[in-house]
């Protein structure tokens, strides 16, 4: 049952246009450094040797040991030069990208049970109903078998599937509060959560709204998954999969504010306001959190960067995955991720079909290590789908 005295953040709207600003281009937090270089620089003392040559026995004279080293060293430097001609016949194709970034870093998957006081719990459920919540490719296609949703509800034989992502929406809020200049601020996670905890229906009016008024009507899909959320019976309800794509990274929102963990203009502020909604509304609900995966940054003119790059953007991809996992961590939250763990740089192109969406053996892959996280402390038999 939901609770009526749950604290959330109120954000009212703003209408007048003039007002409104998209994205705030200022970023007043300093940028992180999470590899540094140590050097060590030592002084090296040099003696002077007082005689070079030195006779052998039976022999006049002696040998220069100075010439010999030099010799020694024109022989080496022949070597290299012969070895590196041979090798560099083969050049690398400069229109390829650089995909080879190897971390030595394993998954930073956190698979918690719903009640982490014991984590031998495990939990019998003849069915199983999920709903998922996100953007992008797991909003497109939704009667398609190749979508993320239906794969899991194949392979597990659940009873009941709830898609309600929104395909233009973020994690996080672009605007402080609803304003008319992003209408999709009202889909986002941190809104979207209060309109089934706290019952804030007012955001989805606003919305409603301003789309008529604008392109003369709700698209079918958003109206679609509106409906879907509504229909929801949150009793019955035993999972949560939240997941969201890099399209935080691609326009490069705040991924986080260490003054306020719960900022929702934040990638990671705007999810841990939703879960803690979530978890106090709800508290027989398990939360799954699915990070993105590795994925392309493109510039204006098209062309393709790696996600570690830091050349093209403020923030690369691996700080928004290191503050989604701290955040679920935190709030005691299982967190599957795919960044390192499942699709990463070294295999990415197997199953990209652009720079972010998948094929349909990436929606597979996916779809078991969101199994594996979901019967790591339950008691689901999945031997009948697989």
């Amino acid at each position: 049952m939901k609770k009526d005295n749950i604290d959330w953040i109120d954000l009212d709207i703003q209408d007048d246009d003039a007002n409104t600003s998209a994205m705030r281009d200022d970023k007043p937090y300093e940028k992180e450094d999470f590899y540094e270089d140590f050097m060590e620089n030592e002084d090296e003392d040099t003696e002077e040797d007082e005689d070079t040559s030195y006779a052998l026995p039976g022999k006049k004279g002696g040998f220069n040991f100075h010439l010999i080293a030099i010799g020694l060293i024109a022989v080496i430097l022949l070597v290299i030069i012969v070895k590196l001609v041979m090798w560099n016949i083969g050049e690398k194709d400069d229109d390829t990208i650089d995909n080879s970034e190897h971390f030595n870093t394993e998954a930073m998957d956190n698979i918690v049970p719903l009640d982490a006081s014991d984590i031998s719990e495990t939990t019998v459920d003849d069915d199983l109903n999920i709903l998922f919540l996100g953007n992008g490719q797991l909003a497109r296609n939704k009667a398609s078998e190749d979508n993320l949703a239906n794969i899991i509800k194949r392979k597990t034989g659940a009873n009941k599937i709830y898609n309600c992502a929104i395909d233009g929406s973020y994690m996080s809020m672009i605007n402080e509060t609803y304003k008319g200049s992003f209408i999709y601020d009202a889909f986002s996670f941190y809104m979207l959560t209060t309109t089934f905890t706290v019952d804030n229906q007012k955001i989805l009016k606003w919305a409603r709204r301003d789309l008529t008024e604008r392109q003369g009507g709700v698209p079918a899909d958003v109206e679609e998954a509106l409906a879907t959320l509504s229909s929801v019976d949150f009793d019955e309800l035993d999972t949560i999969c939240i997941y969201y794509d890099s399209s935080d990274y691609q326009k490069q929102q705040l991924p986080f504010d260490d003054a306020n963990s719960s900022n929702v203009n934040t990638y990671a502020g705007a999810l841990e306001a939703g879960l803690l909604l979530i978890k106090e509304t709800y508290p027989h609900v398990r939360i799954i959190v699915m990070s993105p995966t590795f994925c392309y940054y493109v510039d204006d003119n098209g062309d393709y960067y790696s996600a570690y790059d830091e050349s093209m953007v403020d923030w690369p991809m691996y700080v928004y995955v290191i503050h989604e996992q701290d955040t679920c961590y935190l709030n005691n939250v299982t967190f599957v991720d795919n960044f390192y763990g499942s699709i990463y740089g070294e295999i990415a192109d197997k199953y990209l079909i652009d720079n972010v969406n998948l094929n349909r053996d990436g929606n597979e892959l996916l779809a078991d290590r969101f199994i594996y996280a979901l019967n790591r402390f339950n008691e689901y038999d999945f031997s009948a789908y697989e």
